[in-house]
């Protein structure tokens, strides 16, 4: 906590403090609750563009979603398969 009551600082790159004039100015910093705010904000653009990307091509989105699946259901099975070879 700093003196105004406020939580703890996160530094964005290196604390250096830079005279203007009379009036010292220090680099920016980001705070813990900026932190989530930056992550909802990534996460909410993702999503926009996933269904942007649905509506503007449905064809490759499918594909793309099917050929994920397909990916997964192989790699389930060769780790049955690993494990039932192995015992």
């Amino acid at each position: 906590m700093d003196r105004h009551g406020r939580g703890p600082r996160l530094s964005v790159g290196t604390r250096r403090a830079v005279t203007c004039g009379r009036q010292e100015v220090t680099s920016p910093t980001l705070r813990a609750t900026d932190r989530v705010h930056v992550k909802r904000i990534i996460g909410l653009l993702v999503i926009a563009l996933l269904v942007f990307w649905v509506f503007v091509s449905p064809d490759s989105a499918a594909n793309t979603v099917q050929d994920i699946g397909n990916l997964l259901r192989t790699g389930a099975e060769s780790i049955i398969r690993f494990f039932t070879q192995l015992f």
